[in-house]
């Protein structure tokens, strides 16, 4: 009886061995599973960009801005392109797959060791736009397919954005690995700044460069109230007034981790990343301004 019972027992440690172990693997192996698949759908969206950016360097006389423009549909055209405006040729191909596609957000020379992947990845995404729904990339992917643990979300920018907005804020996750906006912890130190100080902001329309005036913290407030004298950054896109402007750069620089003398003058365009940033606060955010250059 002892024999049979202890078999028994033996038998039920190691089915429960075998549950716990499922369990316990079976996440490591889905957020494995989809940084691998969005690795390769953020590898694909790149490549096809700088496949492109080849055509156009080596090919200038037989492909023109137009012959490429004309292969999107002219009626999707007419209801998302702002009049008068051209496409650039490496984002041609792209906007015809996904018509969120704002621009493109990169900072040359950085590659980042993200936590249980071989490869580094480059700081270069695309940059989505959905006024109509302005979270809609929040956990989704370049296939509007909802993420794993938010892994490959989209980078967006903020859904009140214009042609005139003078700020635009532009969102990502601070993510764990290191991934997406997760690297830009770095520039809490001087040295990192002074060594990536340019971002690279193109509109599909345009390419454009900015430097870099502050890196900060900062606070949101949703339900509760702040305080009275709390300058909430987000609020403000619109800086058309020379008051206003001048109000945002003297507040994220006050908040900075570090001085930056550069010299910003009203008028300059300008953009903010925006991720979150737990050693701030519960809903504290780590934001870094940048005034374009050219």
């Amino acid at each position: 009886m002892k024999s049979k019972f202890g078999k028994i027992v033996y038998a039920i440690f190691i089915i429960t061995l075998v549950i716990v172990f499922a369990f316990s693997v079976a996440p490591i192996a889905k957020y494995a599973y989809n940084r691998m698949k969005e690795n390769r759908i953020l590898k694909e969206i790149e490549q096809q960009k700088q496949e492109s950016e080849v055509i156009v360097t080596e090919e200038p006389e037989e492909i023109t801005s137009e012959e490429i423009n004309s292969e999107i549909n002219s009626e999707e055209i007419s209801e998302e392109q702002p009049a008068n405006k051209e496409i650039l040729p490496e984002y041609v191909d792209l906007y015809g797959e996904n018509n969120d596609l704002y621009g493109w957000l990169a900072i040359n020379g950085l590659e980042v060791e993200i936590t249980g992947q071989v490869e580094k990845q480059k700081f270069s995404f695309p940059v989505m736009f959905t006024p109509e729904d302005p979270n809609f990339y929040v956990d989704k992917n370049w296939n509007k397919e909802v993420c794993y643990k938010n892994v490959g979300t989209s980078i967006f920018i903020d859904g009140r954005t214009t042609d005139d907005t003078e700020n635009v804020i532009i969102y990502g996750h601070n993510m764990k690995d290191y991934s997406m906006f997760g690297s830009l912890k770095y520039y809490k130190e001087k040295s990192f700044y002074e060594q990536y100080k340019y971002i690279e902001f193109d509109t599909i329309y345009e390419k454009r460069t900015y430097e870099i005036i502050a890196v900060s913290e900062a606070m949101v407030y949703y339900d509760e109230e702040p305080a009275e004298d709390e300058y909430l950054f987000y609020e403000h896109v619109e800086l058309d007034s020379k008051e206003e402007f001048d109000e945002y750069v003297k507040n994220v620089k006050a908040n900075s981790y570090y001085d930056i003398e550069t010299i910003v003058e009203f008028g300059s365009p300008l953009i903010t990343l925006c991720t979150c940033d737990k050693t701030v606060g519960e809903n504290g955010r780590l934001i870094i301004v940048a005034k374009r250059i050219k």
